[in-house]
């Protein structure tokens, strides 16, 4: 048995889905073989009528392909033909018809089936809040909260909170989200959602709110790595590398056993206060741990860069001899590691090994074989990087790097191609 629609045509029906009933075996649908014909022929047979009473099944078989295929044209076309219809109102259909909808990209004609659902789902609500988030414009996200708060039939979860706190986010709503906190911890979500706990936190920390993404944290029965992370690399990126120690101690106190990105970030710490003995625990730690984790690309640079600013270009070459595959930045903080140390013709070498490992320098490693061209001098191998560099265009785009290609050539005693350089600098 399956449900068909009543109705004579049901063009401009608004009966929705009656009583079962049997297809006659001697009209046998268009739509039998649903699964195995095309998109494009469901939606003729539907828009030229070659299927009279088509089935629940046969319109929710042809929304969930019109989803996964995610062609603007096609949704719109089975948007008009269920308007016209009046299928948007149906309570299965037209949650399906709007979740279809946002899936492909059309929110607005979504947002139109939303406001004639008669009965919206946890599902639909959420999906909206999220939709808003996700296309930017997070306001909406508040507006369409504030009606779902007045539908008793549904309560907002942890999905509704994450959606809302990251328009926080984007909109620097933190005065809202102490509201959305308060409210989570009344309801006991924040206790139990972890996403719910590392959004929070994820917000306080975008929003330069630390101490309290820190206090927040803290306040959390069960804490785990991600939202440690968080608020290691906060207080690293707003320069408490101090605090960011703190808390990596910390996290390795409650048991929570670093992953890599935290790893990364507790290195930057040590590299931006110079804490060599304590980049060399984290070392320790890492190569204890083995694995997937010691032949981590951004962890391995993240030791490589500590080392190098720390002063120790020895340390730094150990790791980075025992990489089997080197990027850019690899290769960068070597180079650059041995022009703090003033070792400019090492680093000239590392720069020529380097292109022979068929790694393309950036703008950053550019200006730092200038400075080793400069500290040797040798104008000879400048004037070929400095080719290099207007082959690729950097010079066009950087001042940094035309700054120090004039440093440069000045320190070889090159003047008069000084003043040619300066005069080729975008103004």
């Amino acid at each position: 048995m399956v449900c068909s629609i009543q109705g004579s045509g049901f063009r401009g029906s608004r009966t929705g889905y009656g009583k079962c009933k049997r297809r006659d075996s001697t009209k046998q649908s268009a739509f039998h073989d649903m699964k195995v014909i095309s998109l494009a022929s469901s939606l003729l047979t539907l828009e030229k009528r070659l299927l009279p009473h088509p089935t629940l099944e046969d319109l929710v078989c042809i929304l969930n392909k019109c989803r996964l295929a995610r062609n603007p044209g096609y949704a719109k076309r089975l948007y008009v033909y269920m308007h016209e219809n009046g299928l948007e109102t149906h309570p299965s259909l037209g949650n399906t018809l709007f979740l279809m909808l946002i899936d492909v990209g059309i929110t607005h004609y979504a947002h139109h089936v939303f406001d004639q659902l008669v009965y919206r789902n946890e599902r639909s609500w959420n999906t909206l809040i999220s939709s808003y988030v996700e296309i930017g414009t997070p306001e909406h996200a508040f507006i369409i909260y504030e009606k779902m708060t007045k539908d008793q039939s549904v309560s907002p979860n942890g999905h509704t909170f994450v959606a809302l706190l990251k328009a926080c986010i984007e909109l620097k709503y933190v005065e809202k989200a102490l509201e959305i906190h308060a409210e989570v911890a009344r309801i006991g979500i924040l206790e139990t959602d972890p996403f719910v706990a590392s959004t929070l936190i994820d917000m306080y920390v975008k929003c330069g709110f630390l101490a309290k993404a820190h206090q927040t944290l803290c306040k959390l029965q069960i804490r785990n790595v991600v939202s440690w992370t968080m608020i290691i690399a906060g207080y690293v990126d707003n320069g408490h590398s101090e605090k960011a120690l703190e808390c990596y101690q910390q996290m390795q106190r409650d048991c929570v056993s670093p992953d890599a990105i935290a790893f990364v970030f507790a290195l930057k710490a040590c590299s931006s206060i110079r804490a060599l003995n304590k980049g060399q625990e984290i070392h320790v730690e890492i190569e204890r741990k083995g694995g997937k984790l010691g032949k981590d690309l951004l962890v391995s640079n993240a030791l490589i860069d500590m080392y190098v600013k720390c002063g120790s270009i020895v340390f730094a070459c150990e790791v980075f001899d025992k990489l089997p595959v080197r990027d850019v930045f690899s290769w960068t903080a070597v180079i650059s590691g041995y022009v703090e140390n003033g070792q400019g013709k090492e680093a000239l070498e590392n720069y020529q090994h380097m292109l022979e490992d068929n790694v393309c320098a950036d703008g950053v490693t550019f200006i730092w074989v200038l400075k080793a061209c400069g500290n040797v001098p040798d104008a000879e191998k400048g004037h070929y990087i400095h080719a290099d560099i207007e082959r690729r265009g950097f010079l066009e785009n950087d001042v940094m790097i035309g700054n120090a290609l004039i440093d440069m050539y000045a320190k070889c005693g090159l003047h008069y191609v000084v003043q040619h350089v300066f005069d080729q600098l975008p103004i």
